[in-house]
């Protein structure tokens, strides 16, 4: 079909996952972010994971210059420095990721997509309520804890279906 087009949501981070939708709204990917174990150099040699950019690449190739993608911003806090530094890494390697195959993006703050999708549910068991969520928009099994990047997928979707320049309130945050 030569007017194809899709929308990518991605729960960011070397634990999260991307859901592809397509342009009926049909799951055609949906898999944990690729990443790799390699060598955190600190003072003390120990592992980290890291999202591996190549097959991150080869992940969203097929939908170059035919796909918009959304993502959240990362959470960087001061307390958690070890955590945010990872957070910002992966942010990182995701954008430029998306900005070497052509594919524009948007950044929000997780809540726009939760309100919208989850309505006012909140608090610990957060992901736990986007799966089930999930599992019922899509009438799929959805593993622990992936179901935010098809709700973000869905809530790009739903947002941006019948304007495919994506830009159509003006958010500054859109690439």
């Amino acid at each position: 079909m030569e007017n194809e087009f899709y929308y990518i949501g991605i729960d960011n981070g070397t634990t999260g996952s991307i859901t592809i939708l397509d342009d009926y709204c049909k799951i055609i990917y949906h898999d944990a972010v690729p990443t790799i174990q390699t060598i955190n150099y600190t003072k003390k040699i120990k592992y980290i994971k890291r999202i591996d950019f190549k097959r991150l690449v080869d992940v969203l190739s097929p939908y170059s210059n035919k796909a918009r993608a959304i993502t959240e911003r990362p959470a960087i806090n001061p307390k958690f420095m070890n955590t945010s530094i990872l957070a910002a890494r992966s942010f990182e390697i995701l954008i430029t990721a998306l900005e070497y195959v052509g594919i524009g993006y948007e950044v929000i703050d997780s809540k726009e997509w939760q309100r919208a999708i989850l309505g006012t549910a909140h608090g610990k068991d957060l992901k736990f309520i986007a799966d089930e969520k999930a599992k019922q928009l899509f009438q799929i099994d959805v593993k622990k804890g992936f179901g935010d990047s098809i709700l973000i997928a869905y809530y790009l979707f739903t947002k941006l279906k019948g304007n495919k320049n994506g830009n159509e309130n003006g958010n500054k945050n859109v690439k």
